[in-house]
């Protein structure tokens, strides 16, 4: 008798079980679609040809997956991630091996630090040392190229290279470093004119 209710349990309950199974997998299910809708990774490869890369998360790497830009319309910008550069995995389909993600670059990590530490402070450091700076509290541009600098503030504009340039601001132009030619011809402070007779009186003004 006994057996015969547990099989009358067993067979009327037997849908349910096999329902609630089948929940727990689409639970499952979900759960992992959820942890891979957004992963933090790190750049391992650029294809620049495709404008693709491959990023590794975790203990997996993806397939050759698209970069986000920050513009890719009528204005449109050309940067491709860096190796190493950090990044958030979104992910916008279905599949576990990555192939329908989009990687969106700017997290920085120890192997690409942030540039600066300024709230007022926006910059762009290139790989060779080059950077382009802004200071809205100060009002102050700077382009450095090795040697070579543009400063920009509201009291005026300076190019330098080395210690030789030029600076414009509200009292004029201001010719800055060791000579000044035109053509190859001295024409600062050391040239010197012909034709004239030493002395302490000086030639007219120029006509």
């Amino acid at each position: 008798m006994r057996e015969h209710l547990e099989a009358m349990i067993r067979s009327a309950l037997a849908p349910y079980i096999e329902r609630i199974a089948a929940l727990e997998d689409e639970v499952d299910d979900l759960h992992r679609r959820a942890r891979n809708q957004g992963r933090r990774g790190v750049c391992v490869a650029v294809d620049h040809d495709q404008a693709l890369c491959r990023v590794r998360h975790g203990g997996n790497t993806t397939p050759w997956i698209k970069w986000a830009s920050s513009a890719a319309g009528e204005v449109s910008e050309w940067r491709p991630p860096s190796i190493g550069e950090g990044c958030q995995l979104v992910s916008y389909g279905a599949g576990d091996d990555g192939a329908q993600m989009v990687a969106v670059f700017g997290l920085a990590t120890s192997a690409h630090p942030p540039p600066g530490a300024s709230g007022t402070l926006h910059r762009l450091q290139y790989k060779d040392g080059a950077r382009q700076s802004y200071d809205f509290a100060a009002h102050a541009w700077e382009w450095v190229n090795a040697s070579t600098t543009i400063k920009h503030d509201r009291d005026g504009i300076e190019l330098m290279h080395g210690g030789n340039g030029i600076r414009i601001d509200a009292s004029g132009v201001h010719l800055i470093g060791a000579g000044v030619d035109h053509d190859g011809t001295d024409i600062g402070k050391t040239h010197k004119h012909g034709g004239v007779v030493a002395g302490n009186s000086k030639t007219d003004v120029p006509s």
